[in-house]
């Protein structure tokens, strides 16, 4: 049973792998997982901690409100003469506020009298391939992922001045070593990423450039909690393995505090970029796109920004929220009135899950001194969700091309179009509803 791999493999704390232990779910219980206990060290994690990674734990834990962004006494020592800066390699957080990376690379660049390199890489053979999982972006979101980087490119040379985004195509290592060189850095940070084909390859990266003297120091942004410090421990729930609840009183006893949100820093000393930053040439638009104007109602839709996302979460806070626990998912129901439409920020990073989960908890955000996180019960463990799939895709790092019920891999019913010439036909039919079915069930909804 997966179950029965599933609870092996965080038994055997082996979150790359899983298990072939076919034992009893009833003996993995009694031998219970660990809640809190020491965590082995990932081998893709960094096995000691750097002055620049301190600095930047430091920096995370800091208040924020109290602690100012400019120079202090505490330089790093360089034989260079030259400035050293810092370069911040934007991925999966296309925003300024709350932005953990972003902050810590200013303070590096202030205490060295150095610039920050605002750098974005891409790299499409780096993003997966279809040999299996593909974790590579497909047309509607590169569309969108164009349009985010376009108005950070811009949001950044409003706001502080100089240049915005350097825009680069090709590998990684390569990349972020050229734009640590342009402005002397010796640190590259980033927020974290969670999916297996970018956890495979930042590691390759990181020892990519250490190889080269540059230290990438990856910090907490996409997530809540520390994903690989939770355990669950099932002998203490009531609830059933793979539902909710058991996660989240792991994630709450053990997987770190998330922290209050800190605001975008008031002045930043920006690298200079031109003007024209390079990111058409990226070719991030797909050649459909190019030709038929497909995403068009995207862009009429939706405002692709981080003020767009600040604005779609205030306008949920404010007349979405309460109504959210009736009515989310419903389809005689607007989209906009049974969603937050708040996912595909939440996915790029446009708003920060911390900020989202410190105003749910404070009761000015919510009707008539009520908590928003009370206010809709369900839209609060929305939250939760999120980081609970991550966490099983830390666990079952086959989640998206094995199923968790092993028995499912064994059927003989499935069509394949290399064996069934009509699959594909009769998978088009389903999708445009044409089977002849009286009921066709979709559910695609998350928020």
């Amino acid at each position: 049973m997966a179950c029965a791999r599933l609870h092996a493999a965080m038994m055997a704390r082996a979150p790359h792998r899983v298990l072939n232990d076919r034992g009893s779910i009833a003996r993995t219980h009694r031998a219970t997982w660990s809640l809190c206990r020491g965590m082995r060290t990932h081998p893709c994690r960094r096995r000691f901690v750097s002055p620049a990674v301190a600095a930047a734990d430091d920096d995370a834990a800091a208040d924020t409100s109290s602690t100012p962004l400019e120079a202090t006494d505490a330089d790093a020592s360089s034989e260079d003469p030259r400035p050293q800066g810092a370069v911040v390699w934007f991925r999966q957080d296309l925003r300024l506020d709350d932005n953990q990376a972003f902050r810590a690379a200013v303070r590096a660049a202030n205490k060295r009298g150095g610039k920050v390199l605002c750098l974005f890489v891409w790299s499409p053979d780096e993003e997966g391939d279809d040999s299996s999982a593909s974790w590579a972006p497909g047309g509607a979101s590169r569309v969108w992922l164009h349009h985010s980087l376009a108005s950070m490119d811009r949001d950044i040379r409003r706001r502080y001045g100089g240049g915005g985004v350097r825009f680069i195509q090709g590998a990684h290592a390569p990349a972020v070593a050229a734009a640590a060189a342009e402005v002397n850095a010796t640190t590259v940070f980033a927020s974290e990423r969670y999916e297996p084909v970018h956890v495979q390859g930042d590691e390759r990266t990181r020892r990519a450039l250490a190889a080269k003297g540059i230290e990438l120091v990856t910090l907490p942004g996409h997530l809540l909690f520390h994903r690989d410090k939770i355990r669950v421990d099932m002998e203490r729930e009531k609830y059933f393995f793979g539902t909710l609840m058991p996660f989240v009183h792991a994630a709450e006893k053990c997987g770190g505090k998330p922290g209050a949100p800190a605001p975008a820093p008031p002045s930043a000393p920006i690298a200079e970029t031109p003007t024209d930053s390079g990111l058409d040439a990226l070719g991030l638009i797909p050649a459909s796109d190019v030709k038929l104007d497909w995403s068009s109602g995207i862009r009429n839709e939706w405002d692709v920004s981080e003020a767009g996302a600040a604005e779609a979460w205030a306008q949920f806070r404010r007349v979405g929220l309460a109504p959210y626990e009736d009515g989310h998912g419903r389809s005689d129901l607007t989209h906009k009135s049974s969603t937050s439409v708040l996912s595909p920020y939440l996915r790029f990073g446009q708003i920060s899950p911390r900020r989202m989960y410190s105003e749910l908890r404070e009761p000015k955000f919510g009707v008539d001194g009520v908590e928003g996180r009370r206010l809709s019960r369900t839209f609060w463990h929305r939250l939760y969700r999120r980081e609970f799939a991550y966490w099983q895709l830390g666990v079952f790092p086959e989640l998206a091309t094995t199923s968790w019920r092993s028995h499912y891999e064994n059927r003989n019913d499935w069509r394949w179009p290399e064996s069934d010439e009509n699959a594909l036909e009769d998978l088009r039919r389903w999708r445009r509803g044409e089977t002849g079915e009286s009921i066709l069930f979709l559910y695609g909804q998350l928020y």
